[in-house]
């Protein structure tokens, strides 16, 4: 009775520290120009679309994958969106959890997996798939890790219906990703692991192997032929899955680092040290030495650190009933896990030429680096355990290792997921403004002028591509919101669509202003005609400000241009005092009217 007590203890502990390391996901929609290009496209019809994917990256798989691109978009509802986002995370967790009990014969050692993950976890400066693709990759993923359980369940138990589970899923997941191939060195390895006879010779268990393994490897071999007959008929034009054109092995290895170490614990702490300073919202600035000390450090991340010592020395005690030969399978089985993505991926030309810093390819790196550490925590407890003052010491060094990488971790993922939520607060204000009467009073031909909308005060590269990567906003208020509105970003393209040399020319101005590290942003919204265009600046005698912000009171400052009697001019500083009329709305508008007020020169200093 005691110990299942224990171990439901053990499971609910980890479920905590689940929900505490998650949580920023919770809050993090829009994290890359992709995802908005796939809402995009969410809205066309799915053949088409699909159709259209599949011919421009020379991936078939994409006329019966593309579905689960879209899928997390079809509705307006985050609520919608989150649950398809963790549905296959879930899975994942379960399946490792699975495999891994599976593996060491303990079912321990899955739940020290799982925490040891759930310390590690990153989210990282750059992609990474938890956070992006809200369905697509995960659910691959799933497929590919619970295929692997029903192989394990087969061997077990001899039962034909698991091989078949297990190849069908492994096709499944092929057909989300090619480099999924790279997996199949793992469903061979356990055939062999299992199939092995030291009465047989090498070849005779190899051929053993591949009885066991033949309806994986007529998988493989249907689907090379497709991707080659499909990419022969409709070569990729995309270039992450094109090789080099002038291959570099210096360039080559340096992407197969970067990748390595993206996946690496305590990379995006130790690797963004000028970012915690700039955006560091602690009166003393961020300390690298006391940022757990910091006033925004989240307390539930504390409630973590209590439960990891007592959750981690029940469960590396099960060193001492695992063999040396097991531990050591396991980390080279993590090494390939964090490796064997890298050495494929880098030999494409985008990720060869980019050298992305901080980007990591695929979940499978997390959980190979988890794995890796894992079994050198264990293969160091076993090493120590006949000794007890140097079992003491080993596991307090490990011990003091995770809580460190916790509270850096946490501290890292919290900051991160606010910057990227900064990036995010611009599409959240837009969605509210585009639905105002003062947008729905402007014409279909009328040119918006806005090369505001695409700036990002985010401090991370992702955040910042939000909205650089095949983003239009005038495509996407007409695709999403159906109100045609024609809005540029180009100064050539106003001069070129708006012929300023008409004295009857006319055009809207939108300037968006975001607070460095708050939500807080304000859109000035103003008609311009040829006349009051000089240079780089606008002029107007009524300019709308639209305020989008938790602060209800605030001074907003603006120069106007006095032209004296000599026709030179000078400017006059004015301000006034705003106050939210309605607490309940999102957005809060005020419209000033003064002669020859400076578009420009608009700010917002907020009393509350």
């Amino acid at each position: 009775m005691f110990k299942f007590t224990k171990n439901k203890t053990l499971q609910i502990g980890i479920f905590i520290i689940a929900l505490i390391t998650l949580a920023p996901l919770l809050y993090i929609k829009l994290v890359s120009a992709d995802d908005l290009v796939i809402l995009q496209i969410s809205k066309w019809p799915y053949w088409e679309n699909a159709y259209l994917g599949a011919v421009h990256q020379g991936r078939f798989f994409f006329l019966l994958t593309s579905f689960f691109f879209y899928l997390p978009y079809y509705f307006d509802s985050i609520i919608w969106t989150k649950i398809l986002q963790f549905i296959p995370i879930i899975f994942i967790f379960l399946g490792f959890n699975k495999v891994i009990s599976c593996y060491f014969n303990k079912r321990k050692a899955g739940l020290l997996f799982l925490l040891i993950f759930f310390i590690f976890f990153q989210i990282t400066a750059n992609f990474n798939i938890f956070i992006s693709y809200h369905l697509y990759f995960t659910s691959s993923i799933a497929c590919l890790i619970w295929g692997f359980r029903h192989f394990q369940l087969y061997f077990k138990y001899n039962n034909k219906k698991n091989l078949y589970v297990s190849c069908i899923l492994f096709a499944v997941s092929l057909l989300f990703y090619e480099v999924n191939i790279v997996y199949s060195f793992f469903y061979f390895s356990l055939a062999y692991v299992y199939v092995r006879n030291e009465k047989f010779s090498f070849l005779k268990n190899i051929s053993q192997v591949f009885k066991k393994f033949k309806g994986h490897l007529l998988i493989i071999l249907v689907y090379i032929i497709l991707m080659f007959f499909w990419s022969f008929l409709h070569p990729s034009q995309y270039e992450g899955n094109q090789f080099a054109k002038i291959f570099s092995f210096a360039n080559y290895f340096k992407a197969v680092l970067k990748f390595i170490n993206g996946a690496l614990p305590l990379n995006n702490f130790f690797g963004s040290f000028k970012f915690f300073l700039d955006r560091s919202q602690d009166i003393g600035g961020f300390n690298p030495l006391t940022f757990m000390f910091s006033d925004t450090f989240p307390i539930s991340s504390y409630l973590k650190l209590l439960l990891i010592p007592f959750i981690f020395l029940s469960l590396i005690k099960i060193s001492k009933n695992i063999s040396f030969s097991k531990i050591y399978l396991g980390i080279i089985n993590g090494f390939l896990l964090l490796v064997f993505p890298a050495l494929f991926l880098s030999l494409s030309y985008k990720y060869s030429t980019s050298q992305m810093e901080h980007y990591t390819i695929t979940v499978f790196q997390f959980f190979g680096t988890t794995l890796f550490f894992m079994c050198i925590f264990l293969w160091i407890d076993k090493k120590f355990i006949n000794s007890y003052w140097v079992t003491i010491l080993s596991r307090v060094i490990v011990l003091i290792f995770l809580l460190f990488t916790s509270l850096a971790h946490d501290y890292a993922n919290n900051m991160y997921a606010n910057d990227l939520k900064l990036s995010q607060s611009r599409f959240t204000f837009m969605d509210d403004f585009i639905k105002t009467d003062y947008y729905d009073k402007i014409g279909n031909k009328d040119i918006i002028y806005a090369p505001s909308l695409w700036n990002s005060v985010a401090y991370s590269e992702e955040s910042k591509r939000l909205t650089e990567q095949g983003f239009n906003w005038g495509y996407f208020s007409n695709l999403i919101y159906n109100k045609d509105r024609n809005i540029i970003r180009d100064k050539e393209d106003l001069i070129n669509k708006c012929n300023l040399i008409n004295s009857k020319a006319y055009f809207y101005s939108f300037v968006l202003i975001q607070a460095y590290q708050t939500t807080d942003i304000m859109l000035v919204a103003a008609k311009i005609n040829k006349n009051q265009y000089k240079k780089d600046s606008f002029f107007s005698d009524t300019v709308d400000v639209f305020i989008y912000s938790n602060n209800n009171k605030g001074i907003i400052n603006y120069k106007t241009n006095l032209i004296l009697s000599d026709s030179s001019s000078i400017s006059k500083y004015n301000a006034i005092i705003i106050k939210k009329d309605d607490l309940n709305n999102k957005i809060w508008h005020k419209r000033i009217e003064n002669k020859q007020i400076e578009i420009q020169s608009i700010n917002i200093s907020f009393m509350n």
